[in-house]
């Protein structure tokens, strides 16, 4: 009924009722709201259901139903978009949607090509966020500059429960920008969620490539720091390991994608091949290298001796054991121990 959620038939559709009835019967009695309700994890809204939605959120366009009507098509009705859209226009009192429109061409054509379509997103999306964030980093705000660096960071952590004590102080005080634009929402226990595929493309078209290696530096700076703390030993600190274990994954498989953590050839691991330089390489910032490192083998001890996650143990013992063999070569006791961990 809510045309939210879909079944591969009707048994695991039956199945899944109980569960999903209360949502489903929300959905239903309130279709405006549907962005708010499923916090954009929709998948598609109908026309009617797009225009109507953006004419209840911007109170300024209400009379112009052909202009709302040719910007929904042009965001493909893709929820994630027009909410966002919808949030920008309101924020800067934009008068019509055709200036909307006309802004959003041009954060296009200024957008940095390279990257092919992707089932994952409509292609207006990115110039839907990189608009968004122009807009906020181009503002006289305290901290603007501090919330593009925090939505970076972010995007390379797992999507909910993000502990803000990852971010530098600044760019905790510029969250609350991020929230003010829907880029971001922050719970009650203080913990960041962001859509995944405002991540992905924050990621793939907003984060130069001369930053990624700093930020993912910085990030397994802090994550190691706070991991060093847990001991599967001492069930007293799992909690550690349940707060941060997660991101410090995050982090090691969005540095692997961009090829900023080192990535051993086959065969090193008998003791031949070779190192793919990424941060590593014998040039490297060993103390970032160890930062990884360190991470990625207490991650690995939480999800192998604590959470039962064999697979996402493996993952990180091999993370941790590229950037060991990155600074040291493969005649070192730090190499051993990482071939120990993986068994």
């Amino acid at each position: 009924k809510c045309r939210v959620v879909y079944y591969c038939c009707r048994t695991c559709q039956q199945k899944a009722w109980k569960a999903h009835k209360p949502l489903c019967r929300q959905l239903v009695a309130d279709r405006r709201s549907v962005a708010e309700i499923v916090g954009l994890y929709v998948g598609s809204f109908a026309e009617e259901e797009a225009c109507s939605w953006m004419k209840s959120k911007v109170l300024q366009w209400e009379g112009d139903a052909e202009g709302i009507l040719a910007l929904v098509r042009h965001l493909e009705c893709f929820p994630l978009a027009v909410a966002l859209a919808a949030e920008r226009a309101c924020s800067d009192k934009t008068a019509t949607p055709a200036m909307y429109l006309d802004a959003l061409r041009r954060a296009g054509s200024k957008r940095a090509k390279g990257r092919g379509t992707t089932e994952e997103y409509p292609e207006c999306f990115p110039d839907v966020v990189k608009l968004l964030l122009d807009t906020l980093l181009q503002s006289d705000q305290a901290h603007a500059e501090d919330a593009g660096q925090a939505l970076r960071k972010l995007a390379l952590l797992d999507t909910e429960a993000i502990p803000l004590d990852l971010l530098g102080a600044d760019e905790k005080k510029a969250v609350i920008l991020l929230q003010e634009h829907s880029l971001v929402t922050v719970d009650d226990t203080g913990c960041a969620a962001m859509h995944a595929v405002t991540q992905l493309v924050v990621r793939d078209w907003l984060t130069p490539k001369a930053q990624r290696p700093v930020l993912v530096a910085a990030l397994a700076a802090v994550l190691a720091s706070k991991l060093q703390k847990f001991k599967y030993q001492k069930p007293a600190t799992f909690f550690i390991g349940r707060r941060y274990s997660r991101h410090a994954s995050a982090v090691a498989a969005h540095a692997r994608e961009w090829g900023v953590l080192p990535v051993v050839r086959p065969g090193l691991a008998g003791g031949s091949g070779g190192v793919d330089a990424g941060l590593g390489g014998r040039g490297a910032d060993s103390v970032v290298l160890e930062n990884i490192e360190h991470m990625c083998q207490d991650a690995g001890f939480f999800f192998e001796k604590v959470s039962v996650q064999p697979r996402e143990a493996l993952h990180m013992h091999e993370a941790a054991l590229h950037s060991a063999i990155a600074r040291h070569g493969n005649d070192h006791p730090s190499v051993a121990a990482c071939h120990a961990n993986i068994g």
